[in-house]
Parts: C-alpha cells; sequence; structure tokens
C-alpha cells in the first residue's frame, strides 16, 4: 500500500516562511499566481528503516524542559524507535520531559534533503501549490494532486469561476506533466451533473483520465462505472468533522466491496484522508493519504516509527514542545519511516 503523505504546504511554516492569508490565496488565484497555487522480517526491515534515517542531517541534539533544565535523551533514541517515558534521567542525571530544542540544518531549512534522500510519496493540493512545489515534485516518488477546489471555495467571498479555476489547473497539470490528479468532486457545491461537466473539461484540456471521486451521493452503480472507465478510483467523504467521521466509520463494512470492486475492473483505489492505523492494515487499498504527521505539531505531541507502526508520544502534563517546527520535521521523517514500511508490507 503506498501511504501519500499530504499536508505537505507545511514546509512553509517549517522553514519560517510567510503563508498567505485564505483572502490572498483566492486572490493569487485569480491572477493565476504559480505560488499560490511490508515476523522476523518486518522487525529486521523495520530497524533497516530507523538505521536508515539515524543518519540524516539533523541538529537535534537536545531536549528542552519547561523548566528550562538543559538535557534529555539523544535523538537517536527516537530514530531507533526508542520512546522516553516522562520523567526519565538522561546520562547528565536531569529530567526528560520530552521537548525538543533545536532546528534543522541541511539545504532549505532541512525538510527539502529529506526529499530529496528518501523520495517520499506526496499528495499535495494545487491550492497550496507553489514554485518550491514545482521544483521538488521530479523527486517525489509518486505524486498525487488533489484539486483543492473546496478550500478554495471555503476561501472566496464571491462567486466562483470553476471554468477559470480549471484553466488553471489543467495548466499547472500539464506544465508539470502531472500524471495523477482528482477531480474536482465539489457535488455538494455544484450538483454531480455540473462535477461532469468540469470533469469532461479537465480531461479535454490534459488529455488525460482524472482519479474520479466516489461519495456516498453518487451510488453504487456510478461507482462500479467509475471502477470500468478508469485505471484509479477514489473513495471520498471519509474525514471532515464529527458526524461525518461517525459516518464513515460505518462505511468500512463496506470497503472490501469497493476494493474487490476496483479490482475486478483492473482499477486501483485510493481512500483520501482514511489515516487509521487499524484501517489500513485490515482494508488492502492500492493507496492512502495522511495529514496525520502534522496533527503532533498542532496539538503538541511527538510520533515514532516503532519498527511496525506509529506510536504517539504525547507530552508530560504541564509541558509543551519548545520548538515546533524541530518537532514537525521529526514528524515527517518518522512517517516516512512507515510509509516504507507500508509500501512493502501494508
Amino acid at each position: 500500500m503506498k501511504l501519500f503523505l499530504a499536508g505537505i504546504e507545511s514546509r512553509h511554516w517549517i522553514l519560517n516562511e510567510t503563508i498567505l492569508s485564505r483572502r490572498e490565496r483566492q486572490e493569487a488565484h485569480y491572477r493565476g499566481d504559480s505560488r499560490a497555487g511490508r515476523e522476523r522480517e518486518r522487525e529486521r526491515d523495520g530497524g533497516a528503516l530507523n538505521e536508515d534515517f539515524s543518519s540524516r542531517e539533523r541538529n537535534l541534539s537536545d531536549v528542552y524542559c519547561t523548566n528550562h533544565y538543559r538535557g534529555g535523551f539523544d535523538l537517536s533514541d527516537s530514530l531507533s524507535g526508542r520512546l522516553p517515558e516522562s520523567g526519565e534521567h538522561n546520562e547528565r542525571g536531569q529530567i526528560c520531559n520530552c521537548s525538543w530544542q533545536g532546528s534543522p540544518r541541511g539545504g532549505a531549512g532541512g525538510y527539502d534533503p529529506i526529499i530529496l534522500q528518501h523520495k517520499p510519496y506526496i499528495l499535495e493540493s494545487f491550492f497550496y501549490a507553489d514554485a518550491d512545489t514545482e521544483r521538488l515534485m521530479p523527486h517525489f516518488g509518486d505524486f498525487l494532486l488533489d484539486s483543492g477546489a473546496f478550500t478554495f471555495m471555503q476561501s472566496a467571498k464571491n462567486h466562483v469561476n470553476w471554468d477559470e479555476y480549471i484553466e488553471r489547473y489543467a495548466n499547472f497539470i500539464n506544465r508539470n506533466h502531472v500524471e495523477k490528479f482528482f477531480e474536482l468532486d465539489i457535488d455538494s457545491v455544484v450538483g454531480y451533473e455540473r462535477v461532469k461537466q468540469i470533469r469532461k473539461r479537465l480531461e479535454q484540456l490534459t488529455g488525460k483520465q482524472s482519479i474520479p471521486v466516489w461519495h456516498v451521493s453518487r451510488g453504487k452503480d456510478e461507482f462500479i462505472r467509475h471502477a470500468q472507465e478508469y485505471p484509479y478510483v477514489a473513495l471520498g467523504g471519509l474525514v471532515d468533522g464529527a458526524k461525518k467521521g461517525e459516518y464513515a466509520r460505518k462505511l468500512w463494512q463496506y470497503f472490501p466491496w469497493f476494493i474487490k470492486t476496483a479490482h475486478d475492473n483492473g482499477a486501483k483505489i485510493h481512500a483520501l484522508g482514511f489515516t487509521s492505523l487499524e484501517g489500513i492494515r485490515k482494508y488492502h487499498f492500492d493507496s492512502v493519504d495522511s495529514t496525520a504527521w502534522t496533527t503532533g505539531n498542532r496539538f503538541g505531541y511527538l510520533y515514532f516509527f516503532d519498527g511496525k507502526t506509529m506510536v504517539k508520544k504525547d507530552a508530560p502534563k504541564g509541558h509543551r514542545i519548545a520548538d515546533s517546527r524541530a518537532a514537525a520535521l521529526h514528524n515527517y521523517t518518522e512517517w516516512i519511516k512507515f510509509q516504507k514500511y507500508a509500501d512493502k508490507y501494508l
């Protein structure tokens, strides 16, 4: 299974760059501004992945506790899959409270070298695509492009000219030779008939088939048609909000049918936003994408790849991560390890 990392636009935040406001992105899009735009073997290989990453260039040698005691476990512990315990004493005899201090080094803030060396699978939204995206795309191991239409629509205060939007979307696809891109699945906004018109126009402009995104409202027969007519299909509506999240969980029981139907028709199937560690082991989609690596940055915890899966380490009560950008880079790297494991074993 290919696990695509989404939310790569956080690169700007990690590198201390300015992220355009929603209004600025809306205006930039109207201008066409490109800136806006696989039991032992597993354990052995899991350990090898950790060893491989332990040699990468980073300068995160210390942990900074909120009581301002300097010290903590060495970063190599995290890279080997060892999880620190709250209150653990390091070799200096000081208390580790698991808050990173330090900053990445090498290349553009240390982030790009990881991309160049390990060639991760990336899903990015056209809404956030920019010159850096285009520069790095040839170095991705695989790439999926989301239309970003829903995000763009949410940022727009006035009527959206979807004809202009698909022109820009198609230009980006053509200019960068993107092979795997999603349709504009904005059924809830413009209706499915209009979505089909937009899909047809996009495919005319690119000379390629898009990836149709099935939603419950389209019905069972339409998914069968997608699988019969397209080499890659996707399931949407699996995330976003408590009610939808609850409904998506109920949809799990039907996953075997969706996967079998796609495969029986020679199509691959992608689950958009399907980040459940339990689910991706149980259901054999060809690919999924996740922004989970970014949640630790936002909510104050670190992820560790333990050789088989991802483990979340919450900050001790009353403590917080001292360097959010260092934590973001750490979480991103740990998820790349899991990505490589999933590609071979899941």
